[in-house]
């Protein structure tokens, strides 16, 4: 179960603890696998290829993998190679070639920005100046939820309408993504929902406080709204946004002021371990 778990979380098998070292060759890909630094040597390509030539009268459909650091000499040699090893044919791939692959063995510079938060610095934040003034030069940390996810889910009616609301949460119970759906509803609709859900994930993932977000939400007014159905402690909402914002605050903060029934169990009961905040306590905040 342990190892499954660091599989899982890494996309390779490469640091399992009940997997000996001599062994993590029989597991080696084509190319590099999640976060792992092993793969087969273009060579053991050509290699298999020229094992199987002398039994068959055709060529075989087997790609020979070079990395994205391949220069135009090394595949110059794969090819020569090739032909030495005596390989009827042979088609050559570096990785990152193209606009568009199946494989890939490299992170995306965006990847790499939003999870690489140890570079950010901060800087003296002054009265009138952007975000995008602040973070020149520098990427703009994102706190990414962990895989596999797990957090709360609730089933509402609002307003006569059926609303799905599902919460993400970090491990220490913070929340880290939020995502809302319609029973039946018009595809604009769903589609501004789920827009509107990808917003606020981006929002607390990057260091927006919840509090803000409930302030931002809270007490707008427009259909579907009235008499809420679901949930023990809200009883009534101006709007769906506003019962998002209710429900959040309720749960994840405490916030008795923000429904109709105080009481009732919150994150902390369930185990989620609510605090204030969902983000690290920083200068990322500003």
């Amino acid at each position: 179960e342990r190892s499954s778990k660091i599989i899982g979380g890494h996309l390779t098998v490469e640091g399992a603890p009940e997997l000996r070292q001599e062994h993590l060759a029989v597991f080696d890909c084509a190319v590099e696998c999640g976060d792992g630094t092993r793969s087969i040597a273009w060579t053991g390509h050509v290699a298999a290829l020229a094992a199987v030539a002398p039994h068959i009268s055709g060529s075989v459909s087997k790609t020979v993998n070079l990395p994205n650091s391949a220069s135009v000499e090394d595949i110059e040699n794969a090819y020569r190679t090739a032909y030495e090893m005596g390989v009827k044919c042979v088609a050559i791939y570096r990785d990152g070639s193209k606009v568009a692959q199946p494989l890939s063995s490299a992170k995306s510079d965006e990847s790499e920005s939003e999870s690489d938060s140890s570079a950010w610095t901060a800087k003296e934040l002054i009265p009138g100046m952007s975000p995008s003034q602040y973070y020149e030069g520098q990427p703009v940390p994102r706190f990414r939820p962990p895989n596999p996810r797990f957090g709360p889910t609730w089933r509402l009616d609002i307003g006569g309408e059926e609303v799905y609301m599902r919460v993400n949460t970090y491990e220490d119970g913070s929340p880290a993504e939020i995502f809302l759906d319609w029973g039946r509803q018009g595809s604009t609709l769903r589609g501004m929902t789920s827009a509107l859900s990808i917003a606020l994930s981006h929002a607390l993932q990057r260091g927006m406080p919840l509090e803000d977000i409930i302030k931002a939400f809270r007490g707008q007014t427009f259909e579907p709204n009235g008499i809420v159905a679901g949930h023990d402690n809200l009883k009534m909402a101006s709007s769906v946004t506003d019962a998002v914002a209710r429900i959040l605050g309720h749960f994840f903060l405490d916030r008795d002021d923000l429904v109709q029934v105080p009481g009732g169990r919150t994150a902390k009961d369930y185990g989620f371990g609510a605090r204030e905040s969902q983000a690290p306590t920083s200068q990322h905040n500003r």
